[in-house]
């Protein structure tokens, strides 16, 4: 919520705290979305370098278990904000390349 809101330090905060309870939990998938969205908080703070190593971890995270049954949202959510932090760094054909086909 408070990702969506803006507010990307307390979001920050809470998916640090959300990824390890998913470590402890073991449950793989959970920990690859909290790392995702924790990438695209990381994005919207600024923080480019920690936020492309985990998107692009989660991206091919979700390339490899992609069904092709539908619309891949949330591979194509991370693929916007790597495309956004590395088009904010100057970086346009890298930022370009995430805009095709997931």
């Amino acid at each position: 919520m408070h990702y969506a809101l803006g507010d990307a330090p307390a979001a920050i905060s809470h998916l640090d705290e959300a990824g390890r309870h998913a470590r402890l939990s073991d449950d793989a998938r959970l920990g690859v979305q909290i790392d995702a969205t924790m990438g695209q908080a990381l994005a919207s703070a600024g923080r480019y370098r920690d936020a492309l190593a985990l998107l692009d971890e989660a991206i091919a995270i979700k390339r490899r278990h992609r069904s092709g049954a539908g619309n891949a949202v949330g591979l194509t959510y991370s693929l916007t904000c790597k495309g956004y932090a590395l088009g904010d760094q100057g970086e346009f054909e890298a930022a370009q390349a995430c805009s095709r086909k997931p």
